[in-house]
């Protein structure tokens, strides 16, 4: 015989994980939809600053000012997520003014306006290109590993809770399953309490209704008995 708790158990662990594999699967794709949208608005937000730049660049009338501050934006990024973000600015005569080193070399019709995807040098960028009103191109970029690292990240997250809540719920629902058969232990108690030669039907009291069909087979095969010995009906026993 097996123990219905446990093949209830196997089950549950089957269905959970099941479950688990999906919500797994949705909530990285939902979450990584999530980042990719977040990703663009922090572009148009760099985009936005870097405006403000070129504006407070354009207003400076010392030309050697104007310089220092165009290279002090050129200076090449330090750490190695500054290295997955780039930069472009055109002025209105669409020649170069000012980039990072690792966008130097992207050519003005390479993105076009708005949001595209490029490849330089192997790798794949996010590219925000945005129309100024004083016509300037700027143009703010992020490698789509640096985003990839996040929602592998993300992963990695989600697969721990699967498998902490997924044995979880397993034997959440095999204790389930065991208060469950409490029930029928009372019912097969009821009767190994019973002397020899009590044919009484057995009480239904105190058990779920969901036995009623068991109790009304054992009460039939209880009257067979007392019918083959002759033996009157005997009151319902309490118990």
């Amino acid at each position: 015989m097996y123990s219905l708790s446990h093949h209830v158990g196997r089950l549950l662990l089957l269905l959970a994980s099941l479950g688990g594999v999906v919500v797994v699967a949705v909530g990285y794709d939902v979450a990584g939809s999530k980042l990719d949208r977040m990703g663009d608005d922090g572009l148009r937000r760099d985009a936005s600053e870097l405006q403000q730049l070129v504006v407070m660049s354009n207003e400076r009338s010392e030309t050697g000012r104007r310089q220092n501050a165009e290279r002090a934006v050129i200076a090449p990024p330090a750490d190695s997520r500054s290295r997955r973000l780039a930069f472009q600015v055109w002025d209105d005569t669409n020649r170069l003014a000012a980039a990072s080193s690792n966008f130097a070399t992207l050519p003005l019709d390479a993105a076009a306006a708005g949001f595209s995807d490029v490849s330089i040098d192997g790798h794949r960028w996010r590219v925000f290109t945005l129309l100024t009103g004083d016509r300037h191109w700027l143009r703010v970029a992020e490698r789509f590993d640096a985003r990839n690292a996040l929602k592998r990240t993300l992963l990695a997250q989600l697969a721990v809770i699967g498998m902490i809540g997924i044995p979880l719920c397993a034997w959440i629902g095999t204790v389930a399953a065991r208060r469950a058969l409490v029930p029928v232990r009372m019912l097969a108690e009821r009767i190994g309490e019973r002397r020899p030669g009590h044919l009484a039907s057995i009480g239904s009291d105190g058990l779920p209704r969901e036995l009623d069909t068991f109790v009304a087979a054992l009460n039939a095969l209880l009257a067979r008995f007392r019918r083959s010995d002759g033996q009157p009906a005997p009151p319902v026993a309490e118990h």
